[in-house]
């Protein structure tokens, strides 16, 4: 497990952690108007004055007769997060968090200043109101003035809390009065969390409503739960401002043992991202937080997480996986407080003088009975023989600790894996929300040479960058203390300490900045158009010709490599079913020059044994998995190899290549890994998308996706260029179906696919072109028909009825007809019964017509290869749209950036058993992918290095 966290280092069934529970709901409704503090109302006029330090005005009045109507307007409720609808999220929160002026912590003496003396009382004494805001001048006797005026403080509250020790002890279940409510939560892997929720203005849960302020969820530290004293002030400060507040029990951490040997650790983010989701959903459905709930706002309130010590790391660490995502789930800002940033500098930190001794010990004995515990527990699981239960018992240090029990149970390589993975550090510069970072000079848990600056909103890297994250750094607090606050200078005093009244202070600033900013603009659009701004800028719009003209320079200047296969292995059925089954065969790639008849029969034995083993088993390839909710209520996953083997955003990586699969296949299939390998060999990091139900979930509607389904794949290109000061060059590739995807959504986007999205290019192979061509092709009576058509008619008609099976309730099942499925002979028949009236096309002739790519490549304008093979077995050979490639002569007057290549063979998507010759540096290079995938990268890499003229034309940076 991980060591930096709340402070426990006392046994856990002491009840000091407790706050009383004596504050009814109307007496904190009294005090939230009688706060010293209130957060001030900032103008918009104000905000342009402190904005336009940075020169750089962000915010637009909209026209009222030419504005779109906002998503509250159209729907009834919108649950876009405003930022959305800035050019430059990160931008935006870089402002609100500049304009944040946190307070200085000021403790009443010296003795009280003490990071231990600190440490403790926030653990011990954060009950008790007089230690949170103290005035020496007025609430101590006198005495000598060289006696520390805090020993009197000090003495007083450590007499109080012990004549209460007594009772508190008898009514410890009493802590848990605080909140309203409690919900539990299963998870994937069979376990469960819980969390409580307290609600800004209600008594009882019956009258409960998610507050149209928003929800902060409340993340604690190691060993701590929500009961703990500071985490209920951290939702006191909440709920005294208006919001709801959600704490979050790490598993075994809420009085209820888990139900399994694995809990959580230091970068534990799968509960909180879960209840992310499951909030998110809710509020976004209408739905309150609890089923009793009655009423609820227009307005989806949006989300705020808050984190301490262990809990902070995990706040950080999500929100840097999380990405340009978080605005999708309605985040709106962070805040956190204690922060180890890096693991292992502070473990080494720890294990030093008085640390090591007072809290290296104690926590070290918390954390051993808890796993010996936990260990007894499910000594009989398959898990339990992967704990070093020796080393468990006998350890002296928390490094001893993790790699006995949390570095085998969560698989990782040893202690050093396990902290470099897991520190937060690694994610900070993937953050895109305001976010507060408070941490003390003195923490006895924190290495205090070590600090990252260089992500500070106000330090030099972070004004380049944009950074939306303002760090914090007292001299005093100690480790979650921070009491004891002299309130002396500026009187002030609110009903929480004064670390959970900066959590409420910031919140309020985010959420008044917001405002401001959501009524002073345009709503968000949910079309794409929409969301860019147009070429004109003020130098002038982007001539289209100058960028067509350098994209077709670039596509002819390429010199595609010639296919090769020996003579007798060129048959076009051999080469797509090889290209299914032995992809992943490095033998069956590339051959030597002249093989003979045994080596080809040697060949077609691999491909007869390997048929009936599952193609795709590539999963353990990806780096990432990304789930993206739509606009329409489903999702569609994303999975990501990054170049870097650490983390996205390396500075040696070129860029990113978006891939898009074919019918019926994944981002798993032997293809997709071996386009996704040819990439990133070349530098670039690869991010594959799924379509909707091929990810290995099934999606939440009956409707998936179809030939020409582009809002995905265009739903992902913004969200991979929102948020980015720069975005990095962005290329697409795909191959069949996702071909046609591709080349479409290059025509539909036009110009704006490389002024507005940032698309370099494209590279695509087994393109179809005419669907209407083609699938009468297949079904043509012959091998074609028995061979692709009746196999795939077999498996997407099973896909078909188990969507209509899952989905018979909904409004588009009563649209379709059950017995035209099944009786449907011909994939054409099929897609009439299914396809057509699901999407809104008349029949299967007008869904062909209306997404076939071939109307659309006279409007791509980026550099885009195009590799098929004219023995493809799923296409008309007779039909090949040469006059749109830029080697022919209307292409050339046409300034088509598209290369068109055309190999003899090579099948549909095949392309295997190429002859290697001594010429052939770059596939010599490349063994470990496959002829296609190479050319395709090779093309990307031909546009990147030569980019430097498409730079020169590129006018707006989104």
């Amino acid at each position: 497990m991980v060591f930096l966290l709340s402070f426990s280092f006392l046994p856990q069934t002491t009840p000091f952690l407790s706050l009383p529970t004596t504050v009814t709901t109307g007496q904190v409704q009294h005090n939230r108007h009688r706060l010293a503090y209130q957060a001030p109302k900032i103008t918009l006029a104000q905000y342009h004055e402190v904005a336009s330090i940075d020169e750089a005005p962000f915010v637009t009045q909209p026209n009222e007769k030419t504005a779109p109507k906002s998503n509250t307007e159209q729907d009834g409720h919108s649950s876009v997060n405003p930022l959305q609808s800035l050019v430059n999220q990160q931008d935006f929160a870089h402002r609100i968090v500049k304009t944040f002026e946190p307070r200085k912590f000021r403790p009443a003496s010296k003795l009280l200043a003490n990071r231990h003396v600190q440490t403790i009382s926030g653990s011990l004494l954060r009950d008790d109101i007089t230690c949170r805001y103290v005035n020496p001048k007025k609430t101590v006797v006198y005495s000598p003035p060289w006696i520390d005026p805090g020993i009197n403080i000090l003495t007083s509250s450590l007499l109080r809390k012990l004549q209460a020790y007594g009772k508190e002890h008898s009514t410890a279940a009493a802590t848990s009065s605080y909140w309203d409510t409690r919900e539990r939560f299963d998870t994937p892997d069979h376990d469960f969390f819980d969390v409580d929720f307290k609600y800004a203005d209600s008594i009882t849960t019956d009258v409960a409503r998610a507050s149209p302020k928003g929800i902060v969820i409340v993340v604690p530290g190691l060993q701590s739960n929500s009961n703990s004293s500071l985490v209920r002030e951290m939702a006191q400060a909440c709920v005294a401002r208006g919001f709801d507040a959600a704490a979050i029990n790490f598993r075994g951490c809420s009085g209820t043992p888990n139900e399994g040997l694995r809990a959580y650790h230091l970068g534990f983010t799968d509960d909180l991202k879960q209840l992310i989701g499951i909030i998110h959903d809710r509020l976004t459905k209408n739905n309150p937080l609890t089923e009793n709930a009655t009423t609820f706002s227009k307005k989806t309130p949006p989300i705020f997480l808050s984190g301490k010590s262990l809990g902070a790391n995990v706040v950080l660490k999500a929100l840097g996986e999380l990405g340009d995502t978080v605005h999708e789930y309605n985040i709106q800002g962070a805040a956190v407080y204690c922060c180890p940033f890096d693991n292992q500098r502070n473990v080494n930190f720890l294990l030093q003088g008085l640390s090591k001794v007072v809290y290296n010990g104690n926590l070290l004995q918390s954390l051993k009975s808890m796993a010996l515990s936990q260990f007894e527990r499910f000594a009989d699981t398959p898990t339990a023989h992967l704990v070093d239960l020796e080393l468990l018992q006998s350890c002296t240090t928390i490094t001893e600790f993790d790699e006995a029990f949390t570095v085998p149970l969560f698989g990782f390589d040893d202690h050093l894996d396990y902290y470099n993975q897991t520190s937060c550090l690694n994610f900070l510069d993937r953050i895109q929300v305001p976010t507060l970072i408070c941490n003390a000079r003195d923490d006895p848990f924190m290495d205090p040479v070590y600090y990252p600056w260089d992500f500070h909103c106000d330090s030099l890297a972070g004004k380049s960058r944009k950074s939306p994250i303002r760090i914090v750094r007292s001299d005093h607090g100690g480790h979650l203390g921070y009491m004891f606050h002299d309130d002396e200078e500026d009187g002030f005093r609110d009903v929480v300490s004064f670390l959970p009244s900066e959590l409420g202070r910031f919140l309020d600033h985010v959420l008044e900045c917001t405002e401001a900013a959501e009524d002073s603009m345009l709503s968000f659009n949910k079309d794409s158009r929409d969301v860019f701004p147009t070429t004109e800028t003020s130098s002038g719009a982007v001539e289209r010709s100058q960028v067509r003209r350098k994209a077709f320079e670039l596509s002819s200047s390429f010199r595609a490599n010639e296919f090769k296969p020996p003579r007798i292995l060129t048959n076009e059925h051999l080469q797509t079913i090889s290209g299914v089954f032995l992809r992943h065969d490095p033998s069956c790639r590339y051959v030597a020059n002249g093989i003979g008849v045994d080596v080809a029969f040697q060949k077609g034995l691999k491909l007869l044994s390997a048929i009936p083993r599952q193609s795709d088993v590539f999963g353990d390839f990806w780096d990432r998995r990304q789930r993206i909710d739509t606009p329409d209520g489903d999702f569609f996953h994303v999975d990501y190899k990054y170049h870097s083997d650490y983390h996205p955003n390396d500075p040696s990586s070129k860029g990113i290549v978006v891939i898009v699969h074919g019918l019926q296949s994944s981002s798993n299939s032997s293809l997709s890994v071996d386009l996704g390998r040819a990439f990133s060999n070349q530098g670039f990091d690869v991010a594959c998308i799924n379509f909707r139900g091929c990810s290995g979930e099934p999606n939440n509607s009956l409707r998936a996706y179809h030939l020409g389904f582009t809002d995905d794949l265009i739903h992902l290109l913004r969200i991979l260029n929102s948020g980015q000061l720069k975005p990095p060059p962005i290329f697409l590739s795909g191959f069949s179906l996702g071909a046609n995807v591709v080349l479409k959504a290059l025509g539909e986007l036009g110009d704006n696919a490389f002024t507005s999205y940032g698309i370099y290019g494209a590279a695509v192979a087994g393109a179809p072109f005419d669907n209407e061509r083609n699938i009468k092709f297949v079904q043509k009576p012959g091998f074609n028909k028995i061979a692709y058509n009746d196999s795939l008619l077999k498996n997407l008609k099973v896909t078909c009825l188990r969507q209509l099976e899952r989905h018979s309730r909904s409004k588009e099942a009563k649209t379709l007809s059950h017995d035209e499925i099944v009786v449907a002979s011909e994939i054409s028949a099929l897609e009439s019964a299914f396809i057509s009236p699901l999407f809104g096309f008349r029949d299967n002739v007008d869904y062909y017509r209306k997404t076939n790519c071939i109307d659309f490549l006279d409007n791509i304008e980026v550099p885009t290869l195009i590799l098929n093979a004219a023995d493809d077995p799923f296409f008309d050979p007779s039909f090949f749209p040469w006059e749109k490639g830029c080697d022919s002569p209307i292409g050339q007057k046409n300034l088509s950036p598209i290369k068109l290549v055309r190999t003899k063979h090579g099948g549909h998507l095949g392309f295997m058993f190429h002859q290697r010759s001594k010429e052939d540096r770059y596939l010599q290079a490349k063994e470990g992918v496959s002829f296609m995938p190479s050319e395709l990268a090779r093309f990307v890499t031909h546009v990147f290095d030569r980019r430097a003229g498409l730079d020169e034309t590129k006018t707006i940076n989104v």
